[in-house]
């Protein structure tokens, strides 16, 4: 489906893209499309609060004077009835469209105040429950409740990655901290420089990290490691082992037994997936 929408005509349909496989289940409807490359889409809005994860090639999104890049394994919300304008390059683009009907909201979740502004995350292995739910909108692999539980996956990451230090105390330093693991190689990580760098004893750095983020500084990076190597498998088409190295894994059987083993699937599965 294509064509243009006004910003004051909430689409019905979800999309205004060409729409592949759709599926209308327990208060969603999902949504495999298709953008060809180089089309533009004016400023419309969705009658239904949802999310958009970016599954291959890339597009631009404005809201208001606001521009924003949104590349491969990108997680966008979108509110109901928020005005956009979408541009695509020249991959085009590949994207699975959840939306909620309002009962299927629960207003007592984490998540429930982001739903109502836009915003964009990183999908990081939540990229991969999206091949899971739309391996099953294609009817080509797990049952459609598999389209049911990302949908909720999504919502309850959401929540998560937004009261975690939110509801802790934390300490300003700790900031510093965790901007120098997101700008350092994850091979390079150690505690001790870390710990240097604001000037803190190396165990209160790992018990207060804990307290706040909820995890360990190791498995931070591990995330961290494996989030770059899903980007890398869906935005760019480097041999498997490249992409490993560069992500911080020894090598290519490294990375696919870590791969495996939270996703349930090898990396070259999940690139196929996401490009077919």
């Amino acid at each position: 489906m294509t064509g243009v929408a006004a910003a004051d005509s909430p689409l019905d349909s979800g999309t205004l893209g060409e729409s592949r496989h759709s599926l209308e289940i327990g208060g969603l409807v999902v949504t495999e499309t298709v953008h060809l490359p180089y089309s533009k889409i004016e400023f419309h809005a969705h009658s239904r609060t949802g999310f958009n994860l970016v599954l291959a090639g890339r597009y631009g999104e404005r809201i208001e004077s606001v521009f924003q890049d949104h590349p491969p394994a990108t997680l966008i919300v979108k509110p109901a009835g928020q005005p956009h304008a979408n541009r695509f390059d020249a991959e085009g683009a590949r994207c699975l469209l959840i939306e909620f009907e309002p009962e299927a909201l629960d207003p007592s979740s984490a998540a429930e105040d982001v739903l109502h502004r836009s915003s964009i995350w990183s999908a990081g292995s939540l990229a991969v429950s999206g091949v899971r739910a739309l391996r099953a909108l294609r009817r080509q692999g797990p049952p459609p409740v598999a389209i049911e539980e990302a949908a909720h996956e999504f919502l309850r990451e959401i929540g998560d990655r937004c009261r975690v230090g939110v509801e802790r105390a934390r300490p300003a330093w700790l900031t510093t901290v965790r901007d120098a693991i997101h700008a350092t190689q994850p091979a390079r990580v150690r505690l001790a420089d870390l710990a240097a760098e604001v000037d803190v004893h190396p165990s209160h750095l790992s018990e207060t990290f804990h307290r706040v983020f909820g995890t360990t500084i190791s498995r931070y990076v591990g995330r961290l490691r494996l989030e770059r190597a899903i980007r890398d498998l869906a935005g760019t088409d480097d041999p498997v082992a490249r992409v490993a190295v560069r992500s911080g894994f020894y090598d290519h059987a490294h990375l696919t037994r870590v791969f495996r083993r939270v996703t349930g699937t090898t990396p070259s599965a999940f690139r196929r997936a996401i490009r077919s």
